[in-house]
């Protein structure tokens, strides 16, 4: 029977899966909200918009899970890309309980502007690799997202 300290023998946390996709995913979010810099869009607000757009967002609390925010602070982002007219909220008829997220068609727009600099910008960033490497990344990392959400308990 395997223990734990059996796995500890060569685990370095710098090494590790969990730090080097951290590492990763914070130097990819910094450099990519510099593209954002001197606009009246951030990278989240950007995100929710192309999320929206591609219909796997459709409520306040999917944006929440989505971005790893609050209820507080996606309120807030919210209220800023309704406020620029870029998105809506629409209460459900049935349960107005229920919040709908649509895109206006500035937001529909942007979203599609920006999704270009997105595309430009991860093809920079994946330029070093072949593209049967970034497909198999691509796969792996999804296939590890789809692992941990089947595993959530949130």
């Amino acid at each position: 029977m395997h223990t734990p300290s059996d796995h500890a023998e060569g685990f370095t946390a710098r090494g590790s899966l969990g730090y080097l996709l951290r590492r990763a995913q914070k130097l990819m979010s910094q450099q990519a909200e510099q593209l954002f810099a001197g606009h009246d869009l951030t990278l989240s607000q950007w995100i929710v918009l192309e999320l929206i757009d591609e219909g796997a967002v459709a409520t306040p609390g999917d944006a929440a899970r989505v971005l790893g925010h609050n209820t507080g602070a996606t309120t807030r982002l919210l209220d800023q890309l309704e406020g620029q007219a870029l998105l809506t909220r629409r209460r459900d008829t049935g349960d107005r309980r229920q919040v709908g997220l649509a895109l206006t068609p500035a937001g529909q727009d942007i979203a599609k502007a920006w999704k270009g600099q997105m595309a430009g910008f991860m093809q920079d960033l994946l330029s070093a690799f072949s593209p049967a490497e970034v497909e198999t990344l691509v796969g792996l990392i999804g296939r590890l997202v789809d692992r941990l959400e089947a595993r959530d308990s949130s």
